[in-house]
């Protein structure tokens, strides 16, 4: 739909999953649930963090993944039959599902609002089964707009001062750090690629002297406005990168 009076002609609208709201690029969930259904069978355990409406267990719930929990900050959900965990990721969460453990852990555009990601995914770790599955979504500040906001003004796509007072937006985590992020916390790589966008044909069309040469020049990373990455947790995945052993090596 294109119309003058605003940016619709640019922008695609807020994405829904059967009129339940998604606070995410559109193209973000039907990505992490082609993740989901690659690693994780049916009848397996998965919790949401920052579940929000509800529209990705929906989601899963039509693919045939029925044991699902919910977890958030507050119950937005507008499912029902939904066991719902109301729980701050600031903190240690995992001592609110007691021993219940996890085959696959969700959070999708989650890590960016929180103070510590690190102890965040420690607390994912401790609530996964051996060799569980974190699924990952956030912000890729590589996207090629991006880059050329970061040229003009020096600052973080996703990341400025309005996205603080609106979003917190506070933690932004680059393609090569995720690895590293991932083994610190005890997790190995399984792949990480980015997806979805909020730009019509036409803001593709008009931008593409600009994504086209940069796509060519610095690869696939370019595009797509989220970074999704997937950590499997693993006893051999140890890295420490904490400054005093760093600094004990460099002496």
């Amino acid at each position: 739909m294109l119309t003058f009076g605003n940016v619709i002609m640019f922008r695609k609208q807020n994405e829904c999953y059967k009129s339940l709201g998604i606070a995410a690029a559109p193209g973000t969930h039907v990505a992490v649930a082609d993740m989901v259904c690659k690693y994780c069978v049916p009848n397996q355990s998965i919790l949401e963090l920052g579940a929000y409406t509800g529209a990705m267990i929906e989601r899963l719930h039509d693919i045939g993944y029925h044991k699902i929990v919910a977890a958030d900050l507050d119950n937005h959900l507008t499912i029902s039959d939904v066991s719902h965990v109301q729980c701050d990721f600031n903190k240690e969460f995992s001592l609110f599902f007691g021993e219940q453990r996890f085959d696959c852990i969700i959070a999708s555009e989650v890590i960016e609002h929180l103070n510590d990601v690190r102890a965040f995914l420690k607390q994912c770790f401790a609530l996964l089964n051996n060799d569980g599955i974190l699924i990952i979504t956030t912000p890729n500040i590589g996207f090629f707009e991006g880059r050329v906001k970061f040229f003009l003004k020096g600052e973080l796509w996703g990341f400025g001062a309005k996205n603080y007072l609106i979003q917190r937006h506070i933690s932004p985590i680059s393609l090569e750090q995720f690895p590293l992020l991932l083994q610190e916390s005890g997790f190995s790589t399984l792949e990480i690629f980015t997806a979805a966008s909020f730009a019509t044909r036409l803001r593709k069309l008009v931008t593409s002297i600009l994504w086209i040469p940069m796509r060519i020049i610095f690869g696939p990373f370019v595009l797509g406005e989220t970074v999704v990455c997937i950590g499997k947790k693993s006893s051999e995945s140890i890295g420490s990168f904490q400054s005093a052993d760093l600094w004990k090596k460099s002496r």
